[in-house]
Parts: C-alpha cells; structure tokens; sequence
C-alpha cells in the first residue's frame, strides 16, 4: 500500500505520472494517402513494379493499384521506397488494404485519396527466403509486408494529435527536427525529390542504354503527378539519378 506520509517532490511526480501512464509506443505511420490511381497494367522481368499493359508483353492485364504514403513532416523516415504501395486488386489491395478501408467506413476506394490515416505494417500471408547482405540464403524465411489502415482523421491536426499520442514528437530530439507545414512548396518538393530517386532507381534499374532508361523513367513519372509538379524526366535531377542508376551518360 502506498505510504501517505511519503512526501513526492513535483520532479518525481511527474515520473510517477508517467510510469502510471506510458505511452503507446508504435512504427505505425500517421499522413496522407496521397496520388491514388488504378489502370491496366503488368509485370515484366527485369522491371521492378507493374508497368502499363502491353499485349505484345503480358499475357493478361491486372488491375493495378498504386498510391504513396505522405507521412506527416516531422516523422523521419529511413526507408522511403516502402512508402510507395502497388498491389493487384486482387492481392495485397483486395485481400488485406481495402477491407481495411471499408472497416473505417469508407466503401469507394475514390474518396480515399487526400484522406488522412494511419497505417500500419503488416503481413500479408506470404513468404520469402531471407538472404545475407552478400545476397546468400540464410535458410530463414521472413514474412511478406504489406500496408493496412488502422484509424481515419477528418484532418492533418487530428493526425498529428494521434500521433503525438502514441509518443510521436514535434519538435527536435535527434530524428524528429521540426519542418515546414506539409502544404509548403518546400516540404512537398522534398517528399517529391525523395520519391522521385525511387521512381527511376525502380524504372531505369538494368537498362542498356540512356535512352531506354529516360523512356522508362518517363513512362512510370506519368503514374505521379504529385512528383512531376516538381520534377520531370527532363529535370537536371532526375538525369543526375538515371546516371546513378545505371552508370550511363546521355551522350
């Protein structure tokens, strides 16, 4: 029982207050979806992602979807190529993402682009054999990753209180440094620029020649107009990117 003569000092108050109530600790992502889009598309060696169908290519067409994940500004995160999700409709997207969705009461997948959620990681049934960083099998297998809605916000100050909630900062300690406003020309540009280096190391990933790298480049920039606002095939940054990619020059 606790003694009620013990005197607490305010300082030891307030840890005792916190040890009453810990936080919810979570990788979860609090943001926007933003750039949802379908269309027919297909998948072919050599490509990572879906590209639009080609008859002469892919033997069927498969409704694609494809959206990116737009975290709120001061979440720091280290792997940006996760924030892009694509499924078949009747994978990740039928049997994992949009029952999700629905179960937030949303039934159209069209009223969910520019809505704030948080999301969070999880398996989606599959299995994949784990290497080693020289890429050998290590004998283990890891479980397939895929995105589910987890909440909705009305909007991006009710995002950001649940994430302060789960123990989320807004102000500098190392990771979280403060940035500008999300609608900020300068925030958007750099989620763009971020996702845009991911975008060509997928499209111009083992090609040949300059040209047929910047053609795929821009045929998958096409599916992003939140990045080609900011950044087009013919941008001196992403010609830098394709030569990064491929260690071709344009001439």
């Amino acid at each position: 029982m606790l003694n009620q003569n013990q005197v607490q000092t305010p300082e030891e108050e307030k840890l005792w207050d916190e040890v009453n109530n810990p936080p919810e600790k979570t990788y979860d992502l609090f943001g926007q979806l933003v750039d949802m889009n379908i269309f027919k598309g297909g998948y072919q060696k050599g490509t990572r992602g879906a590209v639009p169908f080609d008859p002469a290519i892919h033997q069927k067409a498969m409704v694609i979807v494809r959206f990116y994940i737009q975290p709120l500004p001061e979440i720091n995160v280290k792997y940006v190529d996760q924030l892009t999700y694509e499924s078949p409709n009747w994978a990740d997207w039928g049997k994992v993402t949009f029952p999700s969705i629905k179960a937030q009461g949303i039934d159209d997948a069209r009223e969910v682009n520019n809505r704030w959620f948080r999301f969070a990681r999880v398996p989606n049934g599959k299995k994949y054999d784990k290497k080693d960083v020289q890429g050998n099998p290590t004998g283990e297998q890891g479980d397939e990753m895929t995105w589910k809605i987890v909440a909705l916000f009305s909007d991006e100050d009710a995002c950001r209180a649940a994430y302060i909630a789960t123990g989320g900062q807004v102000s500098g300690n190392g990771r979280n440094v403060p940035t500008p406003a999300a609608t900020s020309e300068n925030t958007e540009m750099t989620t763009a620029y971020a996702f845009l280096k991911v975008i060509v190391a997928n499209a111009a990933r083992g090609k040949t020649t300059w040209a047929e790298a910047k053609e795929a480049v821009a045929q998958s920039l096409t599916q992003y107009p939140t990045v080609t606002q900011f950044y087009t095939v013919d941008s001196i940054e992403t010609g830098k990117l394709i030569t990064e990619t491929t260690q071709l020059l344009p001439f």
